[in-house]
């Protein structure tokens, strides 16, 4: 099924520099930064963006110290590969210093991707580790699968804490370190919703580790109860997993009964959309006929709120293009 009206909200460190930025945002110091890209020349793209970051700290201006510090982490890797912890501690830091509510949101929503991410990358390696329970190493090249885990989650939940204050800012705000697609604001109009998809997003990154071991019942639930719609789903008293590999559950929960007080239907559905792919995707239990049975319970709750593009001749399988 394809969610042709699905945003593209992705932060810069996983995309390359758009070179249309404008005159407030360092324009033509990142246009040098652009060309020595292109030139392969990351010795002196890394000298210009330290230019930037040293201006961007004098002048208080945060989310260009966040933008510098991304392009700084990703020149140091092109210059020496095995320096995957420089950002954690330019981050970490800036976190601390930083006062203002949506900027700290952020930066928890990008040190949450970066541990996740780290951990994926080598976690064959990671969980040959004994789990260390009372103490976390100043050296994350000795940390054990469960500090990865509660770092994650403890980033991912900071970044929805100030709910309240999040829902006053938009993502259009913060374009120069996110990415806008062309319905985001329709769908995801504030920076909350923004933050609490990624809580989601960056949880789908624990289950790859876990893949080939899916089991959703440590949630008390099978993966059918898991994909009904979003009021029944609300209302499921999902269990603590004690590893973690499956906090996204309670990401999906918070998040749509967030949307359903605010009566954003259209974003209901989507994210119930994505709930049910990720089971099919993820739950060797959850396939087949499943996930027809469980598409079409979807287009009947909203059958008022989506328009079909074509049956299959057995009149059973749909596909969504537009929600009303």
């Amino acid at each position: 099924m394809k969610k042709q009206f699905l945003i593209s909200l992705i932060f810069l460190f996983s995309i390359t520099m758009s070179a249309q930025l404008s005159n407030s945002k360092y324009e033509s110091e990142w246009k040098k930064v652009t060309s020595y890209e292109e030139q392969s020349l990351p010795q002196s793209a890394i000298k210009q963006v330290e230019e930037i970051l040293q201006k961007a700290i004098a002048e208080k201006n945060n989310t260009q110290v966040i933008k510098a510090l991304i392009y700084k982490n990703k020149y140091k890797k092109k210059i020496d590969y095995k320096d995957k912890e420089g950002i954690f501690t330019d981050l970490r830091k800036l976190t601390g210093e930083t006062v203002n509510p949506a900027e700290k949101a952020l930066l928890h929503s990008m040190l949450a991707e970066l541990y996740a991410d780290y951990y994926m990358g080598d976690y064959r390696r990671i969980n040959q580790r004994t789990n260390l329970m009372d103490t976390v190493p100043e050296d994350m090249k000795e940390w054990s699968g469960n500090i990865f885990m509660n770092k994650v989650i403890e980033n991912l939940d900071l970044s929805v804490k100030e709910a309240a204050t999040l829902k006053e800012h938009t993502t259009k705000e913060y374009d120069d370190i996110i990415l806008l697609g062309n319905e985001s604001q329709r769908y995801y109009p504030t920076l909350y919703d923004f933050l609490a998809m990624r809580t989601i997003g960056v949880s789908k990154i624990l289950s790859n580790i876990m893949r080939g071991s899916f089991d959703t019942s440590p949630t008390g639930y099978d993966p059918e109860q898991l994909a009904v719609q979003a009021k029944d789903y609300t209302g499921l008293q999902l269990k603590p997993d004690a590893g973690g590999y499956l906090v996204i559950f309670r990401y999906y929960q918070k998040y749509l009964n967030d949307l359903i007080t605010r009566e954003l239907t259209p974003t209901v559905i989507l994210t119930d959309i994505d709930r049910v792919e990720y089971l099919g995707q993820y739950s060797g239990t959850f396939s087949g006929e499943k996930i027809l049975n469980a598409y079409i319970s979807l287009y009947h709750a909203y059958e008022n709120n989506i328009q079909i593009l074509h049956h299959w001749p057995d009149g059973r399988f749909f596909r969504i293009i537009h929600i009303v």
